[in-house]
Parts: structure tokens; sequence; C-alpha cells
């Protein structure tokens, strides 16, 4: 009589489970779109200063993974981000500033609120690519003129809600700080906020 306790205990366990995971789990590919808002700062060789300048443009977003709930209730997944911005430039002074893409490699700790409702954490390092250019008369040995790649940290939230087994429909926030690290000694940060709406495919 245990024995078959234990087993029916198992077999309940084991269907919640598959319930739960029948929408997130497995690899995924999506598509995002959205706007971002931020601010860099750099040196402007007309002051011979650190000023900022704030930037505002749509962004677009495609990421791809690999997830999977944990015990019925807990959810985690490890992909790949890549962003694209349609406007993010500024000119300020002497100094233009135009943000073109970032990569990030994004770790994705969840709750299964129900068994098609996801609410997730995005946790993640990768690289912000923008080109800073100059005035030619006023540069020195200090100018900031080119493209710089900045190693950056992605954190933020998001709901997904399952259509159906293969595809979610969801919603997150994320802040993306670049700090000063990797751009240059004339360089202190670039940071931004993003909204996105996200269509993702499970295989």
């Amino acid at each position: 009589m245990k024995k078959y306790f234990l087993l029916a205990i198992f077999a309940f366990f084991a269907t919640s489970t598959a319930m739960a995971q029948s929408t997130f789990n497995g690899l995924y590919v999506g598509a995002a779109g959205g706007y971002s808002s931020g601010k860099t700062h750099f040196s402007d060789g007309v002051t011979n200063s650190v000023t900022s300048a704030n930037f505002d443009s749509p962004v677009w977003d495609i990421d791809a993974g690999l997830g999977h709930s944990i015990l019925h209730f807990f959810y985690l997944g490890l992909g790949a981000k890549y962003q694209g911005f349609t406007d993010a430039k500024v000119s300020k002074n002497d100094t233009k500033v135009d943000v073109d893409n970032a990569a990030f490699i994004v770790l994705t700790p969840g709750i299964l609120i129900t068994q098609r409702t996801l609410l997730y954490a995005n946790l993640g390092l990768g690289q912000v690519n923008a080109n800073y250019s100059q005035d030619s008369l006023i540069k020195n040995a200090t100018s900031i003129d080119g493209p710089h790649e900045s190693w950056s940290a992605i954190y933020g939230i998001g709901l997904k809600r399952g259509l159906n087994d293969y595809i979610s429909l969801g919603a997150e926030f994320n802040h993306v700080d670049a700090g000063s690290a990797g751009l240059s000694n004339n360089i202190s940060a670039l940071r931004y906020n993003e909204g996105l709406i996200n269509l993702t495919f499970y295989l």
C-alpha cells in the first residue's frame, strides 16, 4: 500500500511539473521592440571638462537560449541578447555620440505564477558599442574620437504569458550600466533604461 501511495505522489508531481513546464521549457528564440532612454558622460573638447548628454531612441531586440522549470515552480534560463538602436544619437558642443548596438549573455531566474505565466529577472553581462566623434580642429592626445566598446551590466524584470504551448507574449524593463570600464579615460559613463514588448517561440 505504501508503495502505491508513493507512486501516486510521484505521478502527481510529475504531471504537475509537466503542466507547469509546457510553455517555457526548452530552446527558445524571440524578438522584441520598445523604447530606450539614457545618458552618456564624456570629455568635452570645448570646455575641457566632463559633460553629459541625454539620448532617446526606439530599440529592437533578438534573443535565443535555453530555459527549464524546476520543481514546477521555479524557472532558470540562459541566453544571448542582441540589441540595435534606430536613433540613439546626441550632439553637444564639439562632440557627437551614436550608440550603435549592444550584446549580452543573460541569466534569467524566474517564478512560474501559473503554468503559462512567468515572472522573471534579467541578470547579464555584455558589451555596448558607441561611436564618438569630435571636431578635428580641437582633437588632442586625450581625444575620444572613434568607436568605443564598453563592458556593461544589464538587469531588469519581466512578465511573460503563454498564448499556447509554443508562443508567449510579454513585457520587460531593463537597465544597462556601461560605467567607465573599457571606454576611455575621458568617458565616465554610458547608461540607459529600456521598455520592451517581446514575442517568444519555444522549440
